[in-house]
């Protein structure tokens, strides 16, 4: 299994204001983030392109949301799990670019992955 994120993690657009400069570089340089393709949209991709059977992604990673979209905080009482994806961000654009990526790397429904 391979994920980016889940409900108790910050969205990788905050985790990368806070990042440690060292292991935002080495993220960078181990999974060819690239500018162009943004931070977030990088670590779908390698996560994607894993051999794990199973990658998950949180959608305000998909939105390239951040600190203001996190669902949940461990360990506190109050303040979780408001976060609501709008209408307005379920774009057409949008989920054609998860669904080509999704069918590039073989995890689109009916796709029998080759091991």
């Amino acid at each position: 299994m391979c994920y980016i994120g889940t409900h108790d993690n910050e969205p990788l657009a905050a985790w990368a204001q806070e990042a440690d400069e060292d292991d935002l570089a080495l993220a960078t340089r181990y999974l060819g983030l690239n500018e162009e393709e943004g931070l977030a949209w990088g670590f779908v991709r390698a996560g994607m392109g894993s051999v794990a059977d199973l990658f998950v992604a949180q959608m305000q990673d998909y939105l390239e949301l951040g600190p203001e979209a996190r669902t949940n905080t461990p360990g506190t009482l109050g303040g979780n799990w408001r976060w609501r994806m709008t209408g307005d961000q379920a774009s057409p654009e949008l989920a054609d670019r998860i669904a080509t990526m999704t069918h590039m790397y073989g995890r689109s429904a009916g796709h029998t992955w080759q091991k």
